[in-house]
Order: structure tokens, then sequence, then C-alpha cells
């Protein structure tokens, strides 16, 4: 009877013994399978913080698809980083958490500043598309009104060649409204000379229209040119308007681009943190 007391005890001491180890492997599987979802999440969060550079740059050039994607990936990841906040990984990695949510913070405030100036955004783009068609008609039509007042048996050759010496000026709009229209992304500066140069342009064409002694250029008298350069002269005065628009909102665009290249300065350091924190768990 004490034999078998002594078996059974023995039994129980032994099954008993395995139970805290089975228990502790099991605490530990479970515990790296719940990293694992974790680090997942953090994955995500580092592709959708290189793709959102890509968004806010497209978006800032009046790319509405980018636009939505942009808000779209901010959101998505608003919603990721809500998840792991209230984590045992982000309590075991707190530091590093904390590291991770300040950043994406900034590219979020960031993408905010960028939603805000959707709307100059779109009228510069489609102020600019207008003002690219118009200046190329105004500056063709202008130097065929000038090749047929030439031709004129009145007309003033010191005149001509006055005129003629702005032909520079002609190119050099040409040239910055291109680029007003075709990169997107233009200085203070370029909007500025931009101005500047369509402003000396009109002051050439008015000069034509109705004299001007101080710039040495005569009244155009005959009715035909001077009917073609008054039609120029209103084509002009849309130009300038158009201009104005975007010059107005300059200070708003240049915000926006200055919150683009935040997001793609916080978004760099955002991938180094992720990715470290992943390679750690590999």
């Amino acid at each position: 009877m004490k034999a078998n007391f002594q078996i059974i005890l023995l039994v129980i001491t032994v099954v008993g013994s395995l139970f805290p180890r089975d228990l502790i492997a099991a605490n530990r599987n479970s515990e790296s399978a719940a990293n694992k979802v974790y680090i997942d999440m953090i994955g995500e969060l580092r592709e959708m913080s290189k793709n959102i550079v890509i968004y806010s740059e497209q978006a800032t050039a009046a790319n509405m698809e980018s636009f939505r994607k942009m808000r779209k990936t901010r959101n998505d990841a608003d919603y990721l980083l809500t998840k792991l906040q209230y984590s045992d990984f982000a309590v075991n990695h707190k530091a590093r958490f904390e590291a991770i949510a300040s950043l994406w913070k900034e590219i979020s405030t960031s993408v905010d500043t960028i939603v805000l100036a959707l709307g100059a955004i779109i009228m510069s783009s489609e102020y600019a598309e207008a003002i690219n068609e118009s200046i190329s008609v105004l500056l063709v039509e202008f130097n065929n009104t000038i090749t047929r007042y030439a031709n004129l048996n009145n007309a003033n050759s010191n005149q001509i060649h006055i005129v003629n010496s702005n032909m520079p000026l002609n190119l050099r709009i040409t040239e910055n409204t291109n680029k007003l229209y075709l990169n997107g992304k233009v200085t203070e500066l370029d909007v500025d000379t931009l101005s500047q140069d369509i402003t000396q342009f009109g002051q050439v064409l008015d000069a034509m229209i109705n004299g001007n002694p101080d710039m040495k250029i005569d009244k155009v008298h005959d009715s035909n040119v001077q009917n073609q350069l008054t039609q120029l002269k209103e084509l002009f005065d849309t130009i300038v308007n158009l201009v104005k628009g975007i010059k107005d909102q300059t200070h708003t665009l240049f915000e926006a681009k200055n919150a683009t290249n935040n997001i793609a300065l916080n978004a760099t350091i955002l991938v180094k943190t992720t990715t470290s924190m992943i390679n750690s768990y590999k």
C-alpha cells in the first residue's frame, strides 16, 4: 500500500513538473505569434511612409488620384498606429514606438497642410494651363503683327528695332510659362520673374497702341495694325489677371511645397526606424 502511494506521488510530481515548462513554451509561442502580427503592422507602416512621399509630391502638382491616395494612406496609417498604441508590443518598445508615432504625427500634419491647399493647387494648375495656351497665341500673333507693320512703307524702322530688341523677353516668357505649366513646382522667384516679364511686354504693346516717348516708341497709325494690337491687348489683359491669380496663391502653394518636403524628411527617418525594429526580430 505504501509502495503504491509512493508510485502515485512520483507520477504526480513528474507530471506536475512538466506543466510549467509546457505553459512557458505555450506563452512563448503565443508571444512570438503576437509579435509577428505587430511587426507585420510595422512593415505596413514602413511601406505607407514610402508611398505617401510619392503621393504628396504628385498631389501638389494637382494630380487628384494621388491626392486621394495620399489621404487614404494617411488615414490607414492613423488607424494602424491607434491599434498598435494600446498593445503590449508598444509598451515593450515604448521609446521606439513613441519616436514612430511622433514622426507620423509630423507627416499627418503636413498632409493636412496639403489638403487645405487643394483649392489653390487646382486653381493655379488651371490658370497655368490657360496662361501657357494664351501666351503661345499672344507671342505668335504679336510677332506676325510686327512683321506686317515692318512691311508697311511708312513703318518707323527705329521703332521696329526697339520692339524687336524685346524679342529675347518673349522667349523668356515662353520658357517660364512652360516651366510653370509643365513642372508645377516653381519658386516664388519664378512667378515674380514671369510677372515682371509680362509687365514689360505689356509696356511695349501699350506703347505701340498709344505711343510712349520715354520708350521712344510712336503710336502706330495704320488702322489694321492698330486693330490687331488692340485685340492682342485684350488677350494680354486676360493673361495678366491669370498670373495675378497665381501670385495671390503663392503663399499657400509654397506652404504646400514645404509640407511635401517635410513629409519626405520625416518619412525617411521613419523608414529607417521601422526597418531597425523589423530587423531586430529577424
